[in-house]
């Protein structure tokens, strides 16, 4: 494998991880760590720079990124979302850029759409305390009115990593068709 093959795979992995721990940390938690969307912002930006060589383009991801912070925090102040989505979102439109950033949105209003439905006919059902999954007793209690809204920010993220990387990057993973 050369190291432009292995530092692919190393950003893939990353990413995904990375998504993976927004998701589970919202829906156990409703909250996502600064620490990951820094880590993000800055992985993008090192990746970016190391895989195209090209900065304007960095700045360019960087510059979308901030609309898109700034746009979110309008939103946080008109009370529509909480302040690590805002964050999370941004540092993953870093690394979608503009190619992919409709996309992004669109299906990410579409999981939050399926997840809000999901969560408010569960909490209606009020699962029993001593059922097996705890997280879905967690994510249905009846007093908490919010949605783990980065649940689908992370899901969109995976379901776009092989696009972006093939897109973005220049580099193919094996699932970056499936989405065509």
């Amino acid at each position: 494998m050369t190291l432009a093959g292995a530092s692919a795979v190393l950003l893939m992995a990353g990413f995904i991880i990375a998504m993976g721990v927004a998701i589970w940390s919202d829906a156990t938690r409703y909250e996502i760590p600064d620490t990951l969307s820094i880590a993000l912002v800055l992985g993008g930006m090192a990746g970016l720079g190391l895989a195209t060589g090209n900065v304007w383009l960095v700045l360019a991801h960087v510059g979308l990124a901030a609309v898109v912070f700034i746009i979110g925090a309008v939103l946080f102040v008109l009370g529509v979302w909480e302040g690590g989505d805002v964050k999370l979102m941004a540092a993953i439109s870093l690394w979608l850029g503009g190619k992919l950033l409709g996309s992004y949105v669109l299906l990410t209003a579409l999981l939050g759409g399926v997840l809000a439905l999901l969560l408010l006919g569960l909490r209606r059902w009020r699962p029993d305390r001593r059922w097996p999954l705890p997280l879905l007793v967690h994510l249905c209690r009846p007093e908490e009115p919010g949605i783990p809204y980065g649940v689908a920010l992370g899901l969109a993220g995976i379901a776009l990593s092989g696009r972006m990387f093939e897109v973005v990057f220049g580099w193919s993973a094996p699932w970056a068709g499936l989405g065509h």
